[in-house]
């Protein structure tokens, strides 16, 4: 995976890595809670993300964390910053 370039690329990184997240942790109450049929259908859905998003395997997937861990902090600095160029949003 490489590092976006654009804004709007790091916003769209961000929104398909906070996807995986949430689908993520539930596959994993799926996986304790649900009934084997449920566990089933589950997988095929998650496996058809995993593939969508370019993973394939544990390495690929942790390596999608490392990067957005990584990116959170340039993510919190354009955040603050549009936020001083505009006080009055958070009003």
């Amino acid at each position: 995976m490489t590092a976006p370039s654009h804004l709007s690329d790091n916003l769209m990184l961000l929104a398909h890595e906070t996807s995986l997240l949430v689908r993520t942790a539930a596959q994993g109450i799926i996986e304790n809670d649900g009934s084997e049929e449920d566990r089933a259908s589950s997988r095929i859905g998650y496996r058809q993300l995993l593939a969508a998003l370019g993973i394939d395997g544990d390495e690929q997937f942790h390596a999608r964390g490392k990067a957005l861990r990584a990116f959170m902090p340039a993510l919190r600095e354009g955040c603050e910053g549009l936020l001083a160029r505009a006080p009055g949003l958070l009003d």
